[in-house]
């Protein structure tokens, strides 16, 4: 028997997290988030595990998901030496539509937006009767 084959044995973190990512891998395409979620690793680490697969042909970009303004830009990552999927391109005038449509979004959303005032606190006992006279003196 080969050291490396006793499960018994405590399993180191990084070796235990790449094994559910590829588990995770195996079962299907997964995106970084799924991944954080089933692996507990991070963001930036997940990044660098996926980069090293698709370097040694062990995965690629499978697909590709849309952010919240639209582009393609969160990978979906899937097992096999296939190319990765190519991204869909917006011409200029998609690309400047959507920009106004954000900042027409955005203008719009405060212009609703409601300015609350700095709470008073009255029952705030005064340090000294000096600053208390100050206070009402400057009122109308």
């Amino acid at each position: 028997m080969h050291p490396t084959d006793d499960l018994s044995r405590p399993v180191r973190l990084g070796a235990l997290s790449m094994a559910k990512v590829m588990r995770a891998l195996m079962d299907g395409p997964c995106s970084i988030q799924e991944l954080k979620v089933i692996s507990g690793l991070s963001i930036n680490t997940l990044h660098e595990y996926m980069r090293a697969l698709r370097k040694e042909g062990v995965a690629h970009i499978g697909a590709w998901e849309k952010d919240a303004t639209g582009r393609d830009s969160l990978r979906v990552y899937k097992l096999g030496t296939e190319k990765d999927a190519p991204r869909s391109k917006k011409s200029k005038a998609e690309v400047a539509r959507d920009c106004r449509k954000r900042k027409q979004d955005a203008q719009l959303t405060q212009s609703f937006a409601v300015i609350h005032p700095a709470p008073v606190h009255h029952n705030k006992p005064m340090r000294h009767a000096s600053a208390h006279n100050q206070l009402e003196s400057a009122l109308p």
